[in-house]
């Protein structure tokens, strides 16, 4: 047996949000922690839109980007059977879009995309190791 799970972080009280570092340096963890149990090779996260002081005014203009990149979840194989039918196995997005609102942030648009990290001259040879999950969070609350 392994140690004990960390306790659950304590919620967020309503209308608070937490820093953007705060909840980046969440995601890291998360996605750290797949990683450590085998369920994804890899990830990457692309944060160059979030800027902390526009987050902090909770206005219309704290909407921030995030796009997080899987390299060979688990889930792979599965999303892409399942891609355009509504459902989707992959754990990961839900996972995270339950920690957003458990740190006062709002998911306002989210997508995925698939990625073959290797060109291939034939297009019937695409074979992507990479799911790209976008998310749009603002601090809940906030105006749009």
């Amino acid at each position: 047996g392994g140690a004990a799970p960390p306790p659950p972080p304590p919620q967020q009280a309503a209308g608070s949000a937490s820093s953007l570092s705060d909840i980046l340096r969440g995601v890291r963890a998360l996605l750290d922690a797949l990683q450590r149990g085998g369920y994804l090779a890899a990830y990457a996260i692309d944060d160059g839109d979030a800027d902390e002081g526009l987050w902090q005014q909770r206005s219309s203009l704290s909407s921030t980007r995030l796009t997080v990149t899987l390299t060979d979840s688990a889930a792979l194989r599965a999303a892409l059977l399942l891609n355009g039918r509504g459902v989707s196995p992959e754990l990961a997005r839900p996972l995270l879009s339950a920690f957003f609102a458990s740190r006062g942030a709002e998911v306002t648009e989210q997508s995925d995309f698939f990625l073959d990290g290797e060109y291939r001259e034939n297009p019937k040879e695409y074979r992507p190791t990479q799911q790209l999950l976008s998310f749009t969070i603002a601090p809940s609350g906030a105006p749009r």
